[in-house]
């Protein structure tokens, strides 16, 4: 994540073994014997990839070039991405690899705006949220999905009070505002589940402190 506008999910645990299947084909995958991408190399190819960061290949999508020989690629099972070389960084996928849907979801936080990093109060929020949630399993409640994204709810683990989540959090630390109420604090007609209208006080406090 960049900002705490917009963050990438994927689904762990025993009802998604997919992640695992591909984690461990590409905890195997060599790049001495896999082939180079054919040239030109064009944006959308699904391939493999060098993750400089931890030296281990991943499975990623070409976004587009980056300057004479580099490519902008995105982790599709992760969501991060980063600038590689073609020549050293890329190689093409075995096909078995390919036919995986990406395990990756972009997603944004149900029924609250939270700033971007350039905005008032951006980078406190974003550094708030990478606290609190980044690289750590959480139980999400879907309340939207268009396509590969989702507006989520996200608490810990076994947790089932609306209350104690991540999205009421960052309501009560004052670093975001409720979608279903104007400037002056008043209701909209959005239908509004209850467990999520008591995030009301917490914004209220939080104005008041």
């Amino acid at each position: 994540m960049s900002d705490a506008t917009s963050f990438h999910v994927r689904q762990v645990g025993k009802d998604n073994l997919i992640y695992k299947k591909i984690d461990d084909a590409m905890a195997k995958f060599d790049p001495k014997t896999a082939e180079e991408l054919e040239k030109p190399i064009k944006k959308g190819t699904l391939c493999a990839a060098l993750f400089s960061a931890d030296g281990k290949w991943y499975r990623v999508r070409v976004l587009g070039t980056n300057g004479p020989g580099q490519f902008d690629v995105k982790f599709i099972d992760y969501g991060n991405t980063a600038t590689v070389r073609g020549s050293t960084d890329l190689r093409i996928l075995p096909a078995h690899l390919l036919a995986y849907e990406p395990q990756a979801f972009q997603s944004s936080f149900a029924y609250i705006n939270t700033p971007r990093l350039e905005r008032i109060q951006g980078k406190e929020a974003a550094k708030f949220v990478k606290g609190k949630g980044l690289y750590q399993n959480h139980d999400a409640i879907v309340v939207e999905q268009s396509g590969n994204v989702l507006k989520l709810i996200l608490l810990d683990s076994s947790e089932q009070d609306w209350s104690e989540s991540l999205n009421a959090y960052i309501i009560s630390e004052g670093l975001a505002s409720l979608t279903f109420t104007n400037q002056i604090g008043t209701k909209s007609n959005l239908n509004v589940p209850e467990e999520v209208e008591v995030w009301a006080s917490f914004e209220e406090e939080a104005r008041e402190a």
